[in-house]
């Protein structure tokens, strides 16, 4: 739901990056068409072909082709290990493909190389809240990096709905229920995609119900 892709950063991301032309929206957000064919870059310098796989990963994360996605990247970083965007293309392709704990080495590793990133300090915190492996999973990491990014990125309705997440792990369902109604406000305001819309209204639905609950225990 709130996974963050570099089309997604907002004007609060780290200033040094831009944002690939074929950049992947979060999975909730993904086209259902094919995208056309990447042109090779006629100048094979190496420069290039990175940038060419960085590119070719984030149009294959876009069309849903997750292994192909990861294989560009990962040739990206081959070339140049420290490359921002095939780094952050990597570690949420690696989400989706399901391979937590890469994911999370990855990420860990770009956070310490730019701690302005919101974008990548959301992604952790999804992780860290909701991967179904036991080894990754994190409530308190998941909170710190959410806090984080909501400071860095106040009106980006993913960074809320991630916090909503951080504070649901943590059983903190009242505040759960606070940023999940704020994403929602924001995710209106922001987009008129009626899909995302009852996504994001599934979640609040699932903090109130919480709080309610919780309620009658007490």
């Amino acid at each position: 739901m709130a996974l963050l892709c570099m089309a997604d950063r907002g004007a609060s991301a780290v200033a040094q990056e831009k944002p690939p032309p074929t950049a992947a929206p979060p999975p909730a957000e993904r086209s259902s068409t094919q995208p056309p064919p990447t042109v090779v870059p006629t100048e094979d310098t190496a420069g290039q072909r990175v940038q060419f796989h960085v590119n070719e990963g984030y149009t294959e994360l876009r069309a849903g082709n997750v292994r192909e996605a990861i294989a560009a990247f990962e040739h990206a970083i081959e070339a140049e290990p420290r490359d921002h965007r095939a780094r952050f293309g990597l570690g949420t392709a690696l989400i989706s493909a399901g391979e937590f704990v890469r994911a999370r080495d990855v990420l860990e590793a770009l956070v310490r190389d730019f701690p302005d990133d919101y974008t990548v300090k959301n992604n952790l915190a999804w992780l860290y809240a909701t991967a179904p492996d036991l080894r990754v999973r994190d409530g308190k990491k998941a909170l710190a990096y959410a806090q984080e990014a909501v400071l860095l990125a106040p009106q980006d309705y993913h960074v809320w709905s991630t916090l909503a997440e951080a504070y649901y792990v943590n059983e903190n369902y009242e505040q759960a229920l606070r940023a999940a109604m704020e994403a929602l406000r924001l995710v209106r305001e922001t987009t008129k995609e009626t899909d995302l819309h009852k996504e994001y209204e599934r979640q609040t639905e699932k903090c109130r119900l919480a709080v309610q609950a919780l309620s009658i225990l007490e």
